[in-house]
């Protein structure tokens, strides 16, 4: 008999593992263009993309905070635009913060069913899209993104994230040479010369 509780009470004892125990899933998170080449004064944009997501099933997105490190002498943030396939409802929070030079937060959560997040979401969208402009000279300047937290439609962290970021170049504003005065002047005399020579072999 005391087997028989003893083998019970294994099988019992093990069943809420089988229960708790939720597959892992993985996610990439790239900021594309993964490089970029502008003027001076030009705007740079961001796209914060997530991919391997399932594509109208699970697992879908339900709330993120990142942060975006950049060089503030070479970048200047300027505006930000989530894409919508969050805060379904409008009722989630969106929040950024830009206070600090260098360093960018931004996030998304939803209020929404993980069936709503579930059908709205493709397998790869952008989370956000970032303009910054370019308002110093700097070669490959790096982009890189920092996950504080992602989560899924159950708000379960996602495990592994991998992140690919970006760099970004600012050339000099190049100046346009003014066209000389002084050629047009000069090809002025010269045809009226040649126009004075033909006359007067025309009257010899």
């Amino acid at each position: 008999m005391r087997d028989i509780v003893v083998t019970c009470g294994i099988a019992i004892g093990t069943l809420p593992l089988f229960i708790l125990v939720k597959p892992v899933n993985g996610v990439t998170l790239d900021l594309l263009p993964q490089t970029q080449n502008v003027t001076l004064g030009e705007s740079v944009i961001i796209d914060v993309q997530i991919s391997e997501l399932g594509n109208g099933i699970a697992p879908s997105v339900g709330g993120f905070q990142l942060q975006l490190d950049y060089d503030p002498g070479v970048l200047t943030f300027d505006d930000i635009t989530f894409s919508g396939l969050i805060d379904l409802s409008n009722l989630g929070t969106q929040s950024f913060d830009s206070s600090t030079p260098g360093m960018f937060f931004f996030g998304d959560a939803s209020l929404d069913s993980p069936a709503e997040l579930n059908s709205a979401q493709p397998d790869t969208f952008s989370l956000a899209n970032i303009e910054f402009i370019g308002s110093g000279i700097g070669t490959n300047s790096p982009l890189n993104l920092s996950i504080i937290e992602i989560v899924d439609e159950n708000f379960i962290e996602f495990d592994p994230v991998t992140q690919n970021d970006a760099t970004v170049t600012v050339n000099p504003a190049t100046t346009q040479v003014p066209e000389s005065s002084l050629g047009l002047t000069v090809w002025g005399l010269l045809l009226g010369l040649s126009w004075m020579i033909t006359k007067k072999k025309q009257s010899l």
